[in-house]
């Protein structure tokens, strides 16, 4: 596994810091995005699942916004749908971070 290398775009799974046994941090590899809800899955025969939860007041996601189910996800750069302004979106916006001199 080289964690600088895995773009979450294009992955199944991505690098993640957790909590293991014992209050220890741990690196390995998670699959990226959460379980979709019953009623964006209808008509459909399998989940591709939810990469970008914005409602965590929901229901469906109170299961997993406890403490124990949070992690830290190394990343270099950001990308996110660009929202202009006749509402059409464009993607994507990508904002990359910068570590070191």
């Amino acid at each position: 596994m080289n964690p600088s290398r895995v773009q979450c775009q294009t992955q199944p799974s991505a690098p993640i810091v957790r909590n293991a046994a014992e209050g220890v941090r741990e690196l390995t590899m998670a699959r990226w995005g959460m379980p979709s809800p019953i009623f964006a899955l209808k008509g459909r025969n399998s989940d591709s699942g939810v990469t970008n939860v914005r409602n965590v007041s929901s229901p469906h996601w109170r299961r997993w916004v406890g403490v124990e189910s949070r992690c830290v996800v190394p990343f270099t750069s950001f990308a996110e749908n660009e929202v202009r302004a006749d509402g059409s979106r464009r993607c994507c916006r990508k904002l990359e971070c910068r570590f070191g001199t």
